[in-house]
């Protein structure tokens, strides 16, 4: 669910993340998007900055080469 939205949005906030959520009916709380931000963040899909205090950029990671689904490096 958010892997996909970021696919789409190609970077945003995660506040704004958030609300995009949690007002399309989803429950969902900062400390649940953390967990799944810092996940994908780990399997090298998403990049997470910090933009000022209480604000993170989230960046849909494009990867030219995949295998089983986890990009090889080069």
């Amino acid at each position: 669910m958010v892997l996909e939205r970021l696919r789409a949005l190609n970077y945003t906030v995660d506040t704004d993340l958030l609300k995009e959520f949690n007002k399309n009916g989803s429950t969902v709380t900062m400390r649940e998007l953390n967990r799944v931000l810092l996940t994908l963040e780990i399997l090298g899909l998403v990049s997470v900055r910090w933009m000022s205090k209480g604000k993170r950029r989230i960046e849909f990671v494009e990867s030219s080469t995949q295998h089983n689904g986890r990009s090889r490096p080069e």
